[in-house]
């Protein structure tokens, strides 16, 4: 398997104390298609985990749930996708993570075949994503739907982006991006971008 070099620049090491704790838990090497970095510790200074995608080749009785572990001396948060649950991930619901498709890192394995859905051009992924920020985070009416108001975060990521026409963030939106990941911004001075966001993709 293929070892590429990730942006937190995990090492060889760390990759395979990772691939370890998932072997403890029963998820073996053979069943991994690739592990790949996303989450907030790719944007933020005060993140909380490394957070990680595996992917795998069949669901078993060890893939159902997520998994939290650590790795050197650094918590670790892992969620299970097939190819085809994430390949078909805008048929599901709050997955506002699609927004960081093209920072997401392989540092394990062949993601050749993982979906990297377009945020910044392609206008099905924007309303998809947009969608979610509607019903579960700006006007959501059911607690049990709703994203969480750190969440703000993941929202100032997507719509940057789209007011960008560019993966690239400026440095302010970096800074605001930060701020919302800590709880210091309030998501309700953001109601108008999400509004006008509306109004220029649904």
């Amino acid at each position: 398997m293929l070892l590429k070099k990730s942006k937190m620049k995990f090492n060889s090491d760390f990759v395979e104390d990772l691939l370890k704790e998932l072997q403890k838990v029963g998820v073996i090497k053979f069943n991994i298609v690739c592990i790949l970095h996303y989450g907030s510790s790719l944007y933020v200074k005060n993140y909380d985990d490394y957070d990680f995608k595996v992917i795998v080749k069949h669901h078993t009785q060890h893939t159902k749930n997520t998994v939290e572990t650590r790795v050197a001396n650094t918590k670790v948060h892992v969620v299970f996708y097939t190819l085809s649950e994430w390949n078909n991930i805008l048929n599901e619901r709050d997955q506002c993570v699609v927004s960081e498709c093209n920072e997401m890192t392989c540092v394990y394995g062949d993601d050749s075949e993982f979906t990297r859905y377009d945020v910044v051009h392609d206008k099905e992924v924007q309303k998809y994503v947009l969608n979610l920020f509607d019903e579960n985070f700006f006007n959501c009416t059911n607690d049990d739907f709703y994203l969480g108001d750190k969440r703000l975060w993941n929202f100032l990521l997507f719509a940057y982006k789209v007011r960008n026409k560019s993966n690239k963030l400026k440095w302010y939106q970096r800074h605001l991006i930060n701020k919302a990941h800590d709880l210091k911004l309030n998501k309700e001075n953001f109601r108008p971008m999400f509004e006008q966001l509306k109004e220029e993709i649904l």
